[in-house]
């Protein structure tokens, strides 16, 4: 099916139609005017406004769909039957018939880091084949683009709707490819071999549910580790993350030392024969608070506080903020179990104005994880967060810092599952 939509000529995409029964043709939502106007200057009391002509792309049926997400980035030419009107995206351009969706004065390979960042991130769908140039033309010149392009679209792929589950991996296993060849790296279920530990860090705003029958072609569940277990929005670069950098981590803090999937045959739209994950890196033992900064928007959100209650104040700073924060990925299930934190990498915490641009502080990215009942430094993953970069969890040795726990922060080589 990849190689279908990538070796065509055009692509005609049904945007506006419900099902495969609606057709290209559709009634149009509202009529479209066009016009040209002069200079008006600063001194205009009075202006026109109108939607963002992507915005309401973005609404379309056929672009809530995971499976045409992967059908357009294929695609080397689309033309879209909206319900407004026509829209052309092609590897140079995008452009609209009313002429306010008209991007073609930012061509290839003329292409600007900073416009590739903005075009890719707020373009969703049609940003994607600009996605697949920018990759070729700023290997070199801008070499973390690549990564977050990839976040930008797994973060749209996750909100869209599958009528089956069983769907999810291969519906995402041509855009995999795509990159694979561009990126020269090791896929690893929706993430990436070189840049895992970062990727680990993804996190979701509400509790999310983690099916226990996983997916029919999976032979059983995917590993907690991967934001594919769960279905539900994904952000793969949480907000507390400083947005102007290409990766978050100034220092990783985790070595991995295993990271591998086994497919029965083709990857990703085959049974997963086995995966892997091992890590050596930091553990502490903390608590959750009872959702003190849980908020309506995030009730999944809580307050990391020292596993000993008597040494909380210790880690408040002057404005009562605690030791950190952690979005769970799901409800807790039954009786409360110990949680572990593991430390991924040193983030750096910026602030300012565009042109004067200083790191404020540090923090540590950190997976929150479980022990997994009667096997040895096994855990599974239940969500991720951040820990204050001075709460002795950053440059302590084996065995310091005894307010995380009777073991202090221990060293250990550690398998996720």
């Amino acid at each position: 099916m990849a190689s279908v939509y990538r070796n065509s000529f055009i692509t005609l995409a049904a945007t506006a139609s419900p099902d495969g029964s609606g057709g290209l043709i559709q009634p149009l939502s509202s009529p479209t005017a066009c016009f040209e106007v002069e200079d008006i200057g600063w001194r205009a009391r009075e202006h026109l406004q109108w939607d963002y002509t992507a915005h309401n792309m973005l609404r379309e049926p056929l672009n809530r769909r995971a499976w045409t997400l992967q059908e357009a980035f294929l695609s080397p030419r689309l033309l879209h039957f909206a319900s407004d009107q026509m829209h052309w995206e092609c590897y140079c351009l995008k452009e609209s018939e009313d002429g306010l969706n008209d991007l073609s004065d930012i061509q290839m390979p003329k292409f600007d880091g900073d416009k590739v960042r903005t075009y890719v991130k707020n373009g969703g769908m049609f940003s994607l084949r600009a996605t697949i140039r920018a990759h070729e033309v700023l290997k070199f010149r801008y070499p973390g683009s690549h990564d977050e392009h990839w976040d930008n679209i797994m973060e749209d792929y996750t909100t869209r709707r599958l009528t089956y589950r069983r769907d999810k991996l291969p519906a995402l296993a041509g855009i995999t490819q795509r990159f694979f060849e561009v990126k020269d790296d090791v896929p690893i279920l929706g993430m990436w071999r070189r840049s895992l530990p970062r990727n680990l860090l993804w996190h979701v705003r509400r509790f999310a549910q983690r099916p226990s029958a996983g997916l029919s072609n999976t032979g059983g569940t995917l590993p907690s580790w991967t934001f594919l277990s769960l279905d539900e929005p994904v952000i793969m670069k949480p907000s507390w993350v400083d947005s102007g950098r290409t990766g978050p981590f100034e220092r990783e803090e985790i070595e991995i030392l295993e990271a591998s999937v086994a497919w029965d045959g083709l990857a990703m739209t085959s049974r997963l024969a086995s995966s892997k994950l091992r890590v050596r890196g930091k553990l502490c033992q903390a608590r959750l608070d009872d959702g003190c900064a849980s908020t309506r928007d995030e009730p999944n959100k809580f307050r990391i506080v020292p596993f000993d209650a008597s040494k909380e104040q210790e880690f408040e700073d002057s404005l009562g903020r605690p030791l950190g924060e952690c979005w769970l990925d799901a409800k807790p299930v039954g009786e409360e179990e110990p949680i572990w934190f593991l430390k991924l990498g040193k983030i750096a915490v910026k602030g300012g104005r565009s042109e004067r641009i200083t790191i404020r502080g540090y923090k540590a990215g950190v997976l929150a994880l479980q022990l997994v009942a009667e096997r040895e430094n096994v855990f599974s993953r239940i969500g991720a967060g951040f820990i204050s970069w001075n709460s002795r969890f950053d440059d302590c040795a084996d065995g310091d810092a005894k307010c995380f726990g009777e073991k202090g922060v221990e060293v250990r080589c550690i398998e996720l599952v």
